[in-house]
């Protein structure tokens, strides 16, 4: 009794609280289990929402002009960054492979479970030339396990991949227009500048990634162009072209004659030429009628000054450009040239079996080099097309709460919440039985008080 009224007089002591826990020890263990577990499963599951993983990374794209907001392919077709995650870009890879067929893309797609988002870094102070990152976000509650949404989400980055794979680029051009053409001259010089135009592209390869880069069966950029160039130096276009021209090679018709429709075409060419080369002339007589026709001068003079030589009249001065004259000269021999050879299509056009075969087997060859072309070039855009990770790990898992975390964190809110619990509850208990206690020990000394007070009237 001693100890208690001392323990109330300088506070309550540790061994008190201790009791007074340890009293309602029951209570404060289902207390501290039903927290635990109800919180544990409430935090994990609405946490579960929260979830998600994302891939961080940088894409390169070979021979385009890509900006941060938009991919310029190598065949002129745009699309924007966003387009890694739309639906017609989830679908294909859903479908690429047999693993994702149970992810939902419609969910995914309908209510924003799926995102992309870029970050601009300036590659120097002060350029005004940046590095894009991109970054693909999903919502974990998509994926069974981790390795699926790495596998999914990896595919998704690998969107300008699968286009370069499946894109077309027509290397044809001149080529396509040989075969159409209808006269053996024109064919061969569109033969000619399909050679060219070859060239010229592997010029831009090797300028981007030197003529070392292995492209095919072994080889590299610069054998295949070396294989070109020497076709190019054998002059067999030239040869032949100059060939159909001295001869007057026209292509066989289907009756075995001369082919109507390239006479036709050369008369045409024939009637064009003969009024440039006119309108040239014309253009030539004037200027030489202001070299050398004084009235011709003073008129000139009265008007204004051309430039170029000077001729002088009456002390007025006249400037002819020569450069003119010369030009239209040399354009009028041209056209007299020109005028000759198609008129000599016209009347005396020659079929010849064995020219229009080695016309065949040089296209042949330019075809054959534009395959190899095109073939190199797919090479060269599915090889330099990289894609670059930024963690080892290539996902990034983020949000929601594990389980165990879960638990000990609703555990120890669990624990405190029962001992406080239970103080309250034993110290109530303890103070209503003190009381009571007290009661009943304060009874009978008062009866005992009250019996001599009625003694003492008794006597009076």
């Amino acid at each position: 009794m001693d100890n208690e009224i001392e323990n109330e007089s300088g506070g309550i002591s540790f061994s008190y609280i201790f009791r007074m826990i340890f009293s309602q020890k029951w209570l404060a263990l289902a207390i501290a289990a039903i927290i635990t577990l109800t919180g544990t499963l409430a935090l994990y599951f609405t946490g579960k929402g929260g979830e998600s993983y994302s891939v961080s990374f940088v894409s390169q794209i070979p021979n385009s002009e890509s900006s941060p907001q938009e991919f310029v392919f190598p065949d002129g077709k745009v699309y924007r960054y966003e387009a890694m995650v739309s639906y017609e870009n989830l679908e294909k890879v859903k479908n690429s492979k047999s693993e994702f067929s149970e992810i939902d893309i419609d969910a995914m797609h309908g209510s924003g479970g799926i995102s992309i988002s870029r970050k601009l870094a300036e590659t120097a102070e002060g350029s005004k030339e940046y590095e894009a990152t991109y970054e693909i976000s999903a919502k974990a509650s998509y994926f069974k396990t981790s390795a699926l949404a790495r596998a999914f989400l990896s595919e998704l980055t690998q969107f300008p991949n699968r286009y370069l794979a499946d894109m077309h680029i027509s290397y044809d051009r001149s080529l396509e227009a040989s075969r159409s053409a209808i006269q053996y001259d024109r064919e061969l010089s569109y033969l000619n500048e399909q050679v060219n135009f070859l060239n010229r592209e592997y010029d831009k390869f090797i300028a981007a990634y030197s003529g070392n880069f292995v492209v095919k069966d072994g080889k590299t950029l610069n054998y295949y162009q070396q294989q070109l160039q020497t076709f190019f130096d054998s002059g067999d276009i030239v040869r032949l072209k100059n060939e159909a021209v001295a001869a007057h090679y026209v292509k066989q018709g289907d009756d075995g004659k001369v082919l109507e429709a390239a006479i036709a075409k050369y008369r045409a060419e024939h009637f064009e030429k003969v009024r440039e080369k006119n309108k040239i002339e014309a253009a030539l007589q004037s200027a030489l009628d202001m070299l050398l026709n004084p009235a011709a001068e003073e008129s000139a003079a009265a008007g204004g000054t051309a430039t170029g030589g000077s001729s002088s009249s009456g002390g007025a001065t006249i400037n002819i450009d020569m450069t003119a004259v010369i030009n239209y000269t040399a354009q009028i021999a041209q056209l007299e040239q020109d005028i000759a050879d198609i008129q000599g299509f016209i009347d005396g056009a020659v079929v010849n079996a064995d020219f229009d075969k080695s016309v065949g087997e040089v296209e042949a060859q330019v075809e054959a080099f534009t395959n190899d072309f095109a073939e190199i070039a797919a090479t060269v855009y599915r090889t330099k097309t990289t894609v670059s990770y930024l963690n080892t790990s290539v996902i990034v898992f983020s949000g929601g709460r594990g389980l165990t975390s879960s638990a000990l964190l609703c555990s120890a809110v669990g624990i405190a919440v029962a001992l406080i619990v239970a103080y309250t509850v034993g110290w109530g208990r303890d103070k209503r039985n003190k009381i009571a206690d007290g009661e009943k020990n304060a009874a009978p000394s008062g009866e005992a008080q009250s019996q001599p007070a009625d003694g003492a009237k008794n006597e009076k």
